[in-house]
């Protein structure tokens, strides 16, 4: 049989380093033992000296082939934060239906201590629990553990799932100082491999082994390829990104082809064509054109109305006001439009297909875009991957502009997506020509504009009254928290937000558009603010909560995009009025910062007699910023929390 190498899709310098890193399980040094902290990251709790993880495809007569994993490493723990590294959780998978399932051949670990004293993991140690219906987990603990501690940990596992060969995390949440990967495929297996991250590999050698599966008169060869990895920091998760997968540092593999032993081929990976003509004629596509069952669904009042974005905007509230998501995640099976249309509920996916389809049977232009939700990593380029996908958005077409549509979330505008489903592109089908992928970003602007008047009194007691309008995302959020709360408790989250003191409070509170997504948003109320005098002085900190009131960005280099979702901006203009016998000693100086017509941070301050204004400008024109843009993002929100965090001090003059 002829020999396939695995097909690595991506580009590497194929490096023959000498690999200086001698690993024998047991064989712990004092240098090990006696480490205190890791140099290069000296917070970090704990720091993998070594691993390896070794995959291969084993065929024998009896079981067929089936997949051999085996995972060596060894961990040096510094804090007690990170004992709980020294528990391991192995998944297992099983078919539901019984028979197939993966199984633990062998488990050993050790811990090693600076004052001699040792101990393995014995069988009484390792246990097995049921997580679900087609998974189960083999754990264990490595005993005597403690600050300062080295163990070493080994297992081996079976697989006969061959569609899923093991992938490998080069990265996690601790450093690593050498992470070594390797694979041997036969080559009656094609597989496409990617990496993922922006680490270098050290080195990657490729070999031939050949007649390693023998079977009658047939021979194959393998294909031996090895990865490593060193001096990995640790994946510093941090605000506003997309989901972690996108960017450790990893290599995953997907099934492209196999052929048996008697030449018959089985193609797993497929064109785009292939997968457009699937999609079509199985359950998703025929359910994405039931624009004939929805012709006499439409209201008659919307079905009147000439056609435009007025009326794909009345489509678009009549459906979201009229269902409800039933908590299920179905796209490909068991889904019916219909029903889920006379139920008022209905997965999401049924939901957008549902908007789809009405738009449709009312002349419009759309189309149904298969997206991956943000916290799910982002679907492959490379080739298709249908079950990369597992969300159903819909795109429209009118007047030469291009609007995303989602109605699974309550007071979301016409136009914009929920978070959770921008995720930088999605595959766009219209069943009549090729599907194509789509770059999905929202450009509005979400605003916050924000007016208050302080009026401070002869005796120290502090009224504002404030007038704010809110926009985009921001008047999401907020319509979803006045709606779902309580009056008096939504009020008592407003309080506080205004105070940490509990001395904020809130008087003659009105909202306007609170239901009416299309509009803006309108909050006026009064505050109260009491106790705030201590000898003779007033504290007040006039623009806590208005904006951020720490830095969401502390890392000293992020290697990910920063990734908002959407522009955003805020305005907020604010008045202090002191009576006579108050002056104010720390007036702050005015300032702007910019950014490449990307940021724009503007302080003025202006004060005249007995009154102070303050008016802060604060933007953010696009929504994804790259690492090399990271510190100028960074300077720009510490400055934003310095005017945050901003305590003026009130005198009260000598009479």
């Amino acid at each position: 049989m002829k020999f396939l190498f695995t097909t690595i899709l991506f580009t590497v310098f194929s490096l023959c380093f000498s690999q200086d890193v001698n690993f024998k399980y047991g064989n712990v040094d004092a240098k090990s033992l006696q480490m205190k902290s890791y140099d290069k990251d000296p917070e970090a709790g704990a720091l993998i000296l070594y691993e390896k993880g070794v995959s291969e495809i084993i065929f024998d007569s009896y079981r067929g082939f089936y997949i051999q994993y085996t995972y060596t490493a060894r961990y040096k723990i510094f804090d007690k934060k990170s004992f709980n590294k020294a528990t391991f959780e192995i998944p297992l998978y099983k078919s539901e239906k019984g028979g197939h399932r993966e199984r633990i051949v062998s488990i050993k670990a050790k811990s090693y201590n600076a004052d001699g004293e040792s101990i393995s993991v014995s069988k009484s140690d390792i246990f097995k629990e049921d997580y679900s219906s087609s998974i189960e987990l083999a754990k264990f603990t490595i005993p005597k553990v403690k600050e300062g501690t080295v163990f070493d940990v080994e297992y081996t596992k079976t697989s006969p799932y061959d569609r899923h060969f093991p992938s490998w995390n080069f990265q996690s949440d601790i450093p690593k100082l050498y992470s070594e990967y390797e694979t041997k495929i036969p080559g009656n297996y094609t597989y496409n491999a990617k990496i993922v991250g922006t680490i270098p590999l050290a080195s990657h050698t490729s070999k031939l082994e050949r007649d390693c599966v023998i079977y009658g008169g047939t021979h194959a060869g393998c294909g031996i390829n090895n990865y490593v990895m060193k001096d990995i920091p640790a994946f510093k998760e941090e605000k506003y990104m997309t989901s972690s997968k996108n960017y450790k540092a990893c290599i995953d593999y997907e099934l492209s082809e196999y052929e048996n032993f008697r030449g018959v081929k089985q193609t797993f990976t497929k064109t785009w064509k292939a997968v457009d003509k699937e999609v079509k004629t199985e359950d998703l596509g025929k359910q994405a054109r039931k624009e004939k069952a929805f012709e006499k669904l439409i209201p008659v009042d919307i079905a009147l109305m000439p056609e435009g974005v007025e009326k794909a905007k009345s489509i678009y509230y009549f459906l979201q006001n009229r269902m409800v998501w039933d908590e299920t995640y179905k796209l490909y099976n068991n889904i019916d439009v219909k029903k889920a249309y006379e139920n008022k509920t209905g997965s999401r996916s049924e939901m957008n297909l549902v908007l789809l389809n009405m738009l449709k049977a009312s002349g419009f232009d759309v189309y149904m875009v298969l997206i991956r939700e943000r916290e799910d990593g982002l679907p492959t380029l490379l080739y298709p991957v249908m079950l990369d996908f597992n969300y159903v958005v819909v795109k429209l077409v009118l007047d030469d502009k291009v609007y995303y549509l989602d109605i699974t979330e309550s007071y979301l505008p016409f136009g914009l997506l929920p978070i959770r489903a921008i995720n930088d592109y999605g595959r766009v089908f219209d069943f009549k020509n090729e599907s194509k992928w789509d770059n999905i970003y929202m450009t509005s602007l979400s605003k916050s504009n924000i007016f208050v008047q302080y009026e401070i009194d002869s005796v120290g007691a502090i009224i504002s009254k404030s007038s704010n309008k809110y926009s985009g995302f921001h008047a999401v959020s907020k319509r979803q928290k006045i709606n779902s709360l309580r009056r008096e408790v939504y009020l008592e989250s407003l309080e506080n937000d205004l105070s940490d003191d509990n001395n904020a409070f809130i008087s003659n509170y009105e909202n306007y558009n609170a239901s009416d997504a299309e509009k803006v948003l309108i909050e006026n109320y009064h505050v109260t603010y009491e106790d705030l005098m201590e000898e003779d002085r007033v504290f007040l900190s006039p623009l806590k909560s208005m904006l951020f009131n720490e830095n969401p960005f502390k890392l000293k280099e992020r290697t990910y995009p920063v990734d908002f979702g959407y522009p955003l901006g805020y305005s907020i203009n604010m008045l202090i009025k002191l009576s006579d016998n108050y002056d104010i000693t720390n007036i702050p100086e005015s300032f702007t910062y910019e950014y490449k017509n990307l940021i724009k941070l503007n302080f003025k301050v202006i004060s005249q007699g007995n009154n102070i204004s303050f008016k802060t400008d604060f933007y953010v024109y696009k929504s994804v910023f790259l690492p090399e843009e990271y510190d100028e993002l960074k300077k720009a929100f510490s400055k934003l929390v310095d005017i945050t965090n901003l305590t003026l001090i009130l005198n009260k003059k000598a009479l």
